[in-house]
């Protein structure tokens, strides 16, 4: 989109959050001059140690510091001049909206337009955090940034100073504090109680239950180095020839003694036979893992869980199916990498990780839907290399 088609009025452009309105080309420009050469600007842009970007009253670019600059790999804020934020930082939602960023129906739940109405509001600094999902060079890359919205009014103008703060680190090591080392910790306090079994009493079952424990100990330090490689860009795929059947068996197999399936039912419809196609056995079964054991989490006692394969066009589509419903503002959340309806900050990676693995890695598209007619839907569509 260019700076032409960034930059028009258009009052017909409909909108599900913050106004679509733009500035004129001509204001833009002014704006953008005034700022440049504006002492106290100028200080600003200098002197914080972090991204600045100085925007008008209609949300758009007219400045920015070296930070920014760095960040996006340019010498030049030209060719951004007149973008809102998420456009400028390549938000996957920004070019949802029909007026760009701030007017799609997740920015309702984005701490970045939401921090930037309420200083409009109230004429006061806002701090609030903005978690990001953006898609660069063919990677999801999802940043948590700390944000602080200051109002500028000199003359006539009515800007904010913008800044951006990467705690993405932060948030990372919350989630390995309050997910992966509690998970570890409670295998490791089941390994040591069944271990004092061996000498105590019912060694035979004690033994089964060391290794089942065992067994989910490295699963999930498996995962989580998968996990930290991928998000790196790091993470190498080892495609094999598979069949649909095969994968459903080692989900069934998975899930038959776990606790979540407990008086709920898996059922599995088969709907491709025996099709065999290429993939990364792993990083699918990554996928499907997360996807079953969310919608027995959303599945009541005596409820049924259903598992599809069907093939559309040149495509192998597996969903699985629960009759809960997400609420809007969970669901506009859902891929989020720092977001969890189990509550704790940082918590949550499972939906987070269906998407960098199924679409960055895996090459396909994963989607959910939920209506209060149709219950839930999780989906993962993968192009279709058949076996010769």
């Amino acid at each position: 989109m260019n700076i032409e088609e960034h930059n028009r009025i258009d009052e017909e452009i409909k909108t599900y959050f913050a106004s679509s309105e733009r500035a004129t080309i001509e204001d833009i420009r002014e704006q953008a001059d005034f700022a440049i050469n504006n002492p106290i600007i100028l200080v600003v842009l200098e002197s914080v140690e972090s991204s600045v970007i100085i925007l008008n009253e209609h949300r758009q670019v007219i400045a920015g510091n070296r930070d920014i600059l760095d960040a996006l790999g340019t010498e030049e804020i030209d060719k951004f001049i007149g973008m809102r934020p998420g456009e400028l930082l390549e938000c996957l939602h920004a070019a949802e909206g029909p007026g760009g960023c701030g007017t799609s129906k997740h920015c309702k739940t984005c701490g970045a337009v939401i921090s930037i109405l309420s200083c409009q509001a109230i004429s006061k600094t806002i701090k609030g955090e903005c978690h990001m999902t953006m898609s660069r060079n063919n990677r999801l890359e999802c940043v948590d940034y700390l944000v602080h919205v200051t109002p500028f009014n000199f003359n006539d103008y009515k800007f904010l100073i913008f800044v951006l703060q990467d705690i993405s680190s932060i948030k990372r090591r919350e989630v390995l504090e309050r997910v992966f080392f509690h998970d570890i910790n409670n295998i490791l306090t089941g390994l040591m109680g069944w271990s004092q079994m061996l000498e105590n009493s019912n060694p035979v079952k004690a033994a089964k239950k060391i290794v089942e424990l065992t067994g989910y100990l490295k699963q999930e330090i498996d995962y989580q180095h998968t996990l930290y490689l991928a998000e790196k860009g790091e993470l190498k795929i080892r495609k094999t020839c598979v069949d649909v059947s095969h994968i459903l068996d080692r989900l069934e197999t998975l899930f038959s003694n776990d606790k979540l399936r407990k008086d709920k039912h898996i059922v599995f419809h088969n709907m491709t036979g025996t099709l065999s196609f290429l993939t990364d056995m792993t990083l699918l079964m990554r996928v499907l893992v997360n996807m079953v054991k969310n919608a027995l989490e959303a599945t009541e006692k005596n409820g049924n869980v259903e598992v599809y394969t069907k093939k559309e066009d040149e495509c192998l589509v597996f969903s699985v199916h629960n009759k809960g419903v997400i609420p809007e503002e969970i669901a506009l959340n859902i891929f989020k990498r720092s977001f969890s309806t189990k509550g704790g900050t940082g918590r949550g990676v499972g939906t987070y990780s269906m998407k960098l693995f199924g679409e960055i890695y895996l090459g396909g598209k994963v989607v959910f839907s939920s209506v209060e007619e149709k219950g839930t839907s999780f989906l993962i569509s993968l192009p279709l290399h058949i076996k010769p």
